[in-house]
């Protein structure tokens, strides 16, 4: 049978698996111990994805009694610069498992705080899926590109945290070391980091010009990396797809995804595709003007010019690829492809 889940029973569930994953991830837990946590919180992943599925009763024919929900998540608090990274977290995880969601910026009414929401709706089973999901990789890209000061590991750890977060050093050096009141007390608490940064990489045997050396911008470091860590997660989720899409009967029926749409245009009605969309006409079309400029466009309709000019964009390839190895990390469940643990089934287990 079975199991019912109130909303005090969900929130348990997703509490656990967040402790489970932050245990993992966590620097003195050892691998061995690690392992068994993540196979700790994949097993609920798995459990409550398909809890919905075993129960509906599928006929083949996409009918399940259950209709479409709505839930709203907090992606984080308003003004971190990843903000736009977090948006295409949720977007990926959404997508995945075929909902539908906006996202806006709220106010909290608990704390005040300027806070960012997805509103999904979808089939329970696939929304408890998408938010432990979620969970995972929000966890996984916040730990490694915004660390907080964790008074349960070293100094040395937590500097070599922060550096490999891209953070510059006068601003580890203010969390670490306190605020300073003079130039030469401030240049002295940046050579401190430098010295323990420099020291910890060799302890682990790595090499400190990654970040130290002339020419590392940290700007460009923490962006590239931003960009493997969402890349490389979307590329995960989508060769997921690609291995399962044709067994999993939760990703593919067509008649769930149409009750999805129908009840986010319901609530969004402005998002609802035109039933007879007007064929868009070229502005310059009968404007003697474009027709009389030597370069087709007049001053009026410049905007639509193509525009030549080449954009060069910064980017750190070392940093790109430690994103996405970061990425690599993010639990996707026990059916996951791609880049399966020992002991990990790659095959859909569904019947």
């Amino acid at each position: 049978m079975s199991e019912e889940l109130d909303e005090g029973k969900l929130e348990s569930i997703l509490g656990k698996v967040r402790g489970l994953l932050d245990t993992a991830n966590h620097p003195n837990t050892t691998p061995e111990m690690a392992e068994t946590y993540r196979t700790k919180a994949e097993a609920l992943m798995f459990k409550y994805r398909l809890d919905e599925a075993t129960a509906s009763g599928f006929r083949g024919d996409g009918q399940s009694g259950f209709k479409p929900v709505w839930r709203r998540m907090v992606l984080g608090d308003i003004g971190s610069e990843f903000d736009r990274y977090y948006r295409t977290i949720s977007a990926s995880c959404v997508q995945h498992v075929g909902a539908r969601s906006v996202t806006r910026k709220e106010t909290d009414p608990t704390t005040g705080k300027r806070v960012l929401v997805t509103e999904a709706v979808g089939y329970e089973s696939d929304l408890r899926y998408m938010d432990m999901l979620m969970t995972a990789a929000l966890l996984e890209f916040s730990k490694r590109l915004e660390p907080t000061y964790d008074r349960n590991i070293s100094l040395e750890e937590n500097i070599y945290n922060m550096r490999h977060a891209g953070m510059e050093r006068k601003r580890i050096a203010k969390i670490v070391f306190g605020d300073w009141t003079t130039e030469n007390e401030m240049k002295a608490k940046n050579r401190k980091v430098t010295n323990i940064f420099k020291a910890e990489c060799e302890r682990r045997g790595e090499d400190h010009s990654v970040l130290l050396g002339r020419g590392n911008n940290m700007a460009t470091y923490r962006e590239s990396y931003a960009d493997g860590f969402v890349n490389q997660f979307w590329d995960r989720l989508t060769r997921m797809r690609q291995a399962h899409g044709a067994e999993s009967g939760a990703l593919v029926l067509a008649s769930r995804k149409e009750n999805v749409d129908e009840a986010f245009y319901e609530k969004y009605p402005t998002y609802r595709p035109a039933s007879d969309p007007t064929e868009w006409v070229d502005p310059r079309k009968d404007c003697k003007k474009c027709q009389r400029a030597v370069s087709g466009y007049c001053r009026e309709h410049q905007y639509l010019k193509p525009s030549t000019r080449v954009v060069s964009t910064p980017f750190n390839d070392r940093a790109y690829g430690r994103g996405a190895d970061a990425a690599r990390a993010v639990d996707l469940g026990p059916n996951a492809t791609g880049t399966p643990r020992t002991g990990h089934t790659t095959k859909k287990e569904i019947g």
